[in-house]
C-alpha cells in the first residue's frame, strides 16, 4: 500500500565526503564516502530548494520555462551537539583534560552525505543528501523555571549537486531517496543497508 501523508523523524547520520583524480580519466574526480555517523537527538528538519524557474514569453504565452537546480538549502533541529560531533563536522579539538577547543584554523569547509528517515503511514523512506556543508550553530540559553523545558540546537545547512566531472555517472546528483518495499519473506536489502554506507549511482565513466 502507498503512503499517504509523511510524518516522523530519525536516523539522522552524516558522512564524510572528499575526493580524488580518477588517474584512468584525467579531470575526472572520485567521491570518497566515509563511514556514517549517528547524530542522535533530531527533532525536525527543513529542506528548501535553491534555484529559479525563469519563463521566456512570446505569442502572448509562456512559451518556454528555463529551472535551474541549485540544490537545497535547510535547517537541522537536534536536542544537543555532542563534542564529538563537532570535532568531526568543523574540526574542532579536545585538548588534554577533556578541554573543548573550537578553533579557526582549517582550509575549507567540510563536507558529508547526510542522510535521514521519514516514518509516513505504511513504508519509512529513506534519504541520503551527497554534498552538504554545516554552518556553526548559535548558542542560546535561558534562566531555569518551574518547567525545564530543553533548548535545542539547530544547524543550518547548504547541499549541492556533486560536481559534473566525476567518474561514473553520479556527476550533478543531489539526493537519492528509498521507501522500504520489503516483507517479512523478501527484505529490501538496499533500505535494510542504507546505514551501513552511502548509497551512490555508480556506473562505467561516461564523458
Amino acid at each position: 500500500m502507498a503512503n499517504k501523508v509523511q510524518f516522523g523523524l530519525k536516523n539522522f547520520h552524516i558522512a564524510p565526503l572528499t575526493f580524488t583524480t580518477d588517474a584512468n580519466h584525467p579531470g575526472a574526480q572520485i567521491p570518497n564516502f566515509g563511514d556514517y555517523t549517528w547524530i542522535p537527538g533530531a527533532v525536525s528538519l527543513s529542506i528548501n530548494p535553491e534555484g529559479n524557474a525563469t519563463p521566456f514569453y512570446a505569442d502572448d504565452i509562456i512559451y518556454f520555462v528555463s529551472e535551474v537546480n541549485n540544490g537545497y538549502t535547510g535547517t537541522v533541529e537536534l536536542a544537543y551537539i555532542r563534542p564529538e560531533d563537532a570535532v568531526l563536522i568543523w574540526g574542532d579539538v579536545i585538548a588534554e583534560n577533556n578541554v573543548h577547543v573550537e578553533t579557526a584554523y582549517r582550509n575549507e569547509s567540510k563536507h558529508f552525505a547526510m542522510a535521514f528517515e521519514f516514518m509516513n503511514d505504511q513504508k519509512h523512506t529513506r534519504y541520503v543528501y551527497y554534498d552538504c556543508v554545516f554552518e556553526r550553530p548559535s548558542i542560546n540559553g535561558a534562566t531555569a523555571t518551574n518547567v525545564k523545558e530543553p533548548k535545542t540546537t539547530t544547524l543550518n545547512f547548504r547541499c549541492v549537486p556533486l560536481p559534473a566531472g566525476l567518474s561514473g555517472s553520479g556527476g550533478m546528483n543531489i539526493r537519492a531517496t528509498k521507501t522500504d518495499a520489503g516483507t517479512a519473506q523478501n527484505p529490501d536489502t538496499v533500505y535494510d543497508e542504507w546505514f551501513d554506507s552511502v548509497w551512490y549511482l555508480d556506473t562505467p565513466y561516461r564523458p
